[in-house]
């Protein structure tokens, strides 16, 4: 069966929109790349990546917005009579979606700058109340970034497991992990294998690092996609076993 003809079958989804789906990621990175490597607009986007600005915002939205979204699902897996390890992995996901988001804004911080509690400030290297920048582990989130994207596609061949086949990746997002998997092993690349700083080597580290912003929304976007092809998948099923 043709890709298109399964996600239409699956997800009753037009073949447009799963284009959209599959080079969606590939154009985004491409276009952000391009965007802060050019000299006339690359201020503009970098700056559009620094804290409590637009792309930060934006990370926190969707990641709000995923978790909720699997939390729904989760309760719709339950009252169908999903098997525990259905709607639990649902619930976790969805609570580890909403973790992420209390440490993008720094629990609150970001939005009501009350002080930093004085053990965050001497442990953590932005001095805001966030685990993933304290000591030791500031600057290595993309090796998180790169267990998503093998947990993708690990979901994705758990399609073939009777027993996983309801909490399985779908596979019209592989594109995603994939430049997830990507842009991580570049940051993998220039933060832990440094080759040294000549200035072009230094202009390509900080695209790179500020092309971080982007793969945290995509992180967030992908989840959302996620619970909403499963559920639409789920959905169904749901309904021919009730018929």
């Amino acid at each position: 069966m043709k890709q298109s003809d399964h996600a239409r079958r699956t997800y009753d989804m037009h073949a447009i929109n799963r284009g959209i789906i599959v080079v969606s990621p590939w154009l985004v990175l491409l276009a952000f790349f391009v965007l802060l490597w050019l000299p006339q607009t690359s201020d503009f986007t970098d700056a559009l990546t620094h804290p409590r600005h637009p792309l930060e915002w934006t990370m926190f939205a969707v990641h709000v917005a995923a978790g909720i979204y699997g939390l729904r699902l989760a309760w719709l897996a339950k009252k169908n009579g999903e098997p525990p390890r259905v709607y639990l992995f649902y619930t976790l996901f969805s609570v580890g979606l909403l973790w992420i988001a209390g440490e993008i804004n720094a629990w609150g911080q970001k939005f009501f700058d009350y002080e930093t509690p004085a053990w965050f400030a001497a442990h953590n290297e932005m001095g805001i109340v966030t685990l993933h920048n304290l000591t030791g582990w500031d600057n290595r989130n993309h090796w998180l970034r790169l267990a998503f994207a093998i947990g993708g596609f690990a979901g994705i061949a758990a399609q073939r497991s009777p027993r996983w086949r309801r909490i399985a990746a779908p596979s019209i997002l592989a594109s995603w992990f994939a430049a997830i998997a990507l842009k991580s092993l570049l940051d993998v690349w220039v933060k832990d294998f440094p080759i040294g700083y000549s200035y072009d080597w230094a202009l390509f580290d900080w695209v790179v690092n500020r092309l971080s912003k982007i793969v945290k929304i995509m992180v967030g976007i992908t989840s959302l996609l996620y619970f909403r092809l499963n559920y639409l998948r789920l959905r169904r099923e749901w309904t021919k076993e009730r018929g």
